[in-house]
């Protein structure tokens, strides 16, 4: 078994970088989509569930990206990671870490759609 506190000696604390040079990608995406098979488990009236999976369309707003590649991104992220028992314990963030981050980033993008008077616009398409 990998003595991670061990590997992260000399590394700056909450420091992400330092964070991904220690523990492999693979098993940092395995927290993730553990994490978030959960809060889907947990919240089946999520707006991902409800909302994004059953577009077929959706608007290019964003004019120096590919024309559709919103869509494109959308089929992708319809895979549905799974939960899995054996993760009890994390070793990249805690589940309250995961949670504040997604906050986070959700009201980054309600800030800028609101910024750039986005809602309206999405609100007239559904």
């Amino acid at each position: 078994m990998t003595n991670w506190k061990e590997k992260a000696k000399g590394c700056p604390r909450d420091d992400w970088a330092s964070l991904k040079k220690i523990i492999p990608r693979d098993l940092r995406d395995k927290e993730m989509y553990e994490m978030e098979a959960e809060y889907l488990r947990d919240n089946p009236d999520s707006g991902f569930l409800t909302e994004i999976i059953p577009l077929k369309e959706f608007p290019d707003y964003i004019d120096y990206l590919p024309h559709g590649c919103i869509v494109r991104k959308i089929g992708i992220m319809g895979w549905m990671p799974e939960v899995d028992e054996n993760m009890a314990n994390l070793i990249s963030m805690t589940r309250e870490e995961y949670n504040s981050f997604i906050e986070d980033t959700v009201r980054l993008v309600q800030d800028k759609f609101t910024e750039k008077e986005l809602f309206d616009k999405i609100s007239r398409f559904c």
